[in-house]
């Protein structure tokens, strides 16, 4: 029986899409043509950003998918509603100190059976979230609950696992990057002739199978001590690589690229650790130089912009900003609350991004609709309120644009300025750093 989304569900996810496609600058997804329309399936993600990890892989799939989730974020009343709305079902965890196996039992038995019906859970098999760049070791959960559901059918059921991978470019703060992939589908049936044999075994084979997918789909930096110099080394690099190369609409290319630095990095470190040294030595005194100009990469990478198209970009800012101006205003208050809501509540900041995101889908939809009401009222004319409401997101992209310009610009004079100084000794440790790590990748390669 194939399950079928509900109104709200589906009215649900058309407005979270359009809300993650506002709340990141760029949305890219490689390999869901893989993902099956039809029969049980099981999305197997990696958890980095909370409940936003779940929206953006369900929103972009043409199905209605259950998801796997803490069950502590269930407490608030107001907050259960939304999610069971959204086909959330909680689990609990061990280290939510409860016994996990009698309070799991139904929702086991729950996803067991959706499985049976033909439905799809996506379900995030590390057990918990960090906003780290890599596949930590993964619980069993998944695939006790396929299981499960192939015993109901007397294993009949085929069911299919489909990883997928999550790529921020940014966890914690909105206009970012978002970069999806889909694997391709591992059959359950695979497993079944094991798990009668040994249950145990079948568990930890399918697990152990399903990891290294997954790893290939994220970037993955293994932990160490030098995980965090690695992972900043490997997103700084990237800019400049990408400006060299070209890449900056590839997605795929992109991360291909990012995940070779990080293997060369990973690789320097071991075979040649003074080396290493230096680098991430050069790497903090650039650091250090930068902190007052605060110069990103990709801007160093390229020559300043010559002086007519600086002048123009200036006549262009001017030009947009009354409508960037009327945007601020009319989006201010729905921003600043977004901000309160964030800074008052959030104390996990593994939930940052999810409360913002959320407390801004709900605001900005609201103050959308109550100012429109407002306007309709002073003026007494729908036409009039009608088009004031399709003014506000153009004036609000206009309002972000004239921001990314102006700090573009800005930063574009103290370049001007620093590249004057041909001895300049910040511009001296950007160039020894890139070509350090040039020769790291080439001979990596």
């Amino acid at each position: 029986m194939e399950q079928k989304a509900g109104v709200l569900y589906t009215m649900l996810s058309v407005w979270i899409r359009l809300g993650i496609r506002v709340y990141f600058s760029k949305v890219s997804l490689r390999g869901f043509e893989n993902i099956p329309q039809k029969g049980a399936l099981m999305l197997v993600a990696n958890h980095q950003n909370a409940l936003l990890d779940a929206l953006v892989v369900a929103v972009h799939i043409k199905r209605p998918i259950y998801f796997i989730t803490r069950a502590d974020v269930f407490n608030r009343p107001l907050i259960a509603r939304f999610l069971n709305a959204i086909n959330m079902l909680p689990i609990f965890r061990q280290r939510d100190n409860v016994d996990t196996i009698t309070l799991n039992k139904p929702i086991f038995e729950k996803t067991a059976k959706i499985l049976h019906q033909q439905g799809a859970i996506l379900i995030f098999p590390e057990g918990n979230q960090a906003r780290l760049r890599n596949i930590r070791p993964l619980q069993k959960g998944f695939a006790r609950m396929g299981f499960g559901a192939a015993e109901l059918s007397n294993f009949e059921n085929s069911i299919q696992i489909v990883p997928i991978g999550i790529n921020y470019t940014n966890h914690t703060e909105s206009r970012g990057s978002i970069f999806l992939q889909a694997g391709n589908p591992v059959l359950f049936k695979d497993y079944y002739p094991l798990f009668i044999e040994n249950q145990q075994k079948a568990l930890k084979e399918i697990a152990s199978a399903i990891s290294p997918l997954i790893q290939s789909l994220i970037i993955h930096i293994p932990n160490s001590d030098d995980y965090p110099v690695i992972n900043r080394l490997s997103s700084f690099y990237l800019k400049v690589r990408s400006e060299n190369l070209n890449l900056k609409n590839d997605d795929f290319l992109l991360h291909q690229l990012e995940q070779q630095i990080a293997d060369s990095l990973g690789n320097e470190r071991i075979i040649n650790p003074e080396n290493f040294k230096s680098i991430t030595g050069l790497f903090d005194d650039f650091n250090r130089n930068n902190k007052n100009y605060k110069l990103s990469p990709e801007t160093l990478a390229k020559l300043p912009i010559p002086f007519l198209n600086y002048a123009l970009q200036w006549l262009m800012i001017l030009l947009i900003m009354p409508v960037a101006l009327f945007g601020w205003v009319n989006h201010l208050l729905a921003i600043s609350l977004t901000k309160y809501i964030v800074k008052s509540n959030v104390k996990d900041h593994n939930f940052l991004a999810s409360v913002k995101f959320l407390s801004a889908m709900i605001l900005f939809s609201l103050f959308y609709i109550l100012q429109t009401a407002l306007v309709s009222l002073v003026f007494g004319n729908w036409m009039i309120a009608v088009l004031y409401f399709f003014f506000l997101p153009i004036s609000g992209k206009a309002a972000l644009f004239c921001q990314d310009k102006l700090k573009f610009l800005l930063t574009q004079r103290k370049y001007r300025f620093l590249y004057k100084q041909n001895n300049s000794e910040l511009l001296f440790l950007f160039r020894k750093l890139i070509e350090k790590l040039n020769q790291v990748l080439t001979l990596q390669s």
